[in-house]
């Protein structure tokens, strides 16, 4: 979802993942317990020994918005690692209930990535 471009992290332009078909009976597992769906990024991009940045939201909150997330990467004064995700599911006028049987397999999700823009403490 993110590259490095001119040793800053970008997006990229692909704004959809998916649960792999591997991975779609734990993703109906999280949905029956109340579980929470958790993303990762390394907090460096092509640094697969670096630290991860860890974020979740309750599976059934991602089901309910017709799995979209939206995704903000903070990053430090220096645009090259990330120090914190806020990731949420928008919120549907017409919320979908959760159903462990509705998941499809794979399961798309539509992803809308920003960066978070920095602001001068006053």
């Amino acid at each position: 979802l993110y590259q490095l471009k001119s040793n800053k992290i970008s997006i990229n332009n692909q704004n959809y993942n998916n649960i792999p078909e591997e991975d779609t009976n734990e993703f109906k597992q999280l949905l029956q317990t109340n579980g929470f769906y958790q993303i990762r990024v390394n907090s460096q991009l092509g640094n697969n020994s670096s630290d991860y940045v860890l974020s979740s939201i309750p599976a059934c909150e991602l089901q309910k918005s017709g799995f979209k997330e939206d995704i903000t990467i903070h990053l430090d004064d220096s645009e090259k690692f990330i120090i914190g995700l806020s990731y949420s599911s928008p919120m549907m006028a017409m919320a979908r209930p959760c159903n462990p049987n509705k998941v499809q397999s794979p399961q798309v999700i539509h992803t809308k990535l920003k960066i978070s823009e920095k602001t001068t403490a006053q």
